[in-house]
């Protein structure tokens, strides 16, 4: 018992101090999220700052370059600055979309992917 707790509580230590910080931009080089793609690891935490004058959100999509919000997944509210964040989870990939009418259609999307 004692050696299962000892074991949890390293491998969550490692989990926690092992984590990174991945920082995407909204809408700075027009309709994009900079950078498109991301390679990511359980645990990690992705920022997306909003720096743009038109308003944007980051929608889970239901697939690659998809414009279906998937349901349950992760959303910010639409807006033109400040941050939304999201801590990685599960085996991905995870593909996104700004929702904002024309948006998606126009080419903004991304995903993240398991870093090897």
């Amino acid at each position: 018992m004692q050696r299962s707790f000892a074991f949890l509580l390293v491998l969550a230590f490692v989990t926690f101090t092992s984590a990174a910080h991945i920082a995407i931009s909204v809408g700075k080089n027009g309709l994009t999220y900079t950078p498109a793609q991301a390679k990511v690891r359980v645990g990690d935490k992705v920022t997306w700052t909003f720096a743009d004058t038109v308003a944007h959100t980051v929608t889970q999509s239901t697939a690659k370059g998809g414009c279906k919000r998937l349901a349950g997944g992760f959303a910010s509210t639409t807006r033109s600055n400040g941050t939304f964040s999201w801590v990685v989870k599960g085996a991905g990939p995870w593909y996104y979309h700004c929702a904002v009418r024309g948006h998606c259609a126009a080419g903004m999307v991304g995903s993240l992917t398991l870093a090897k």
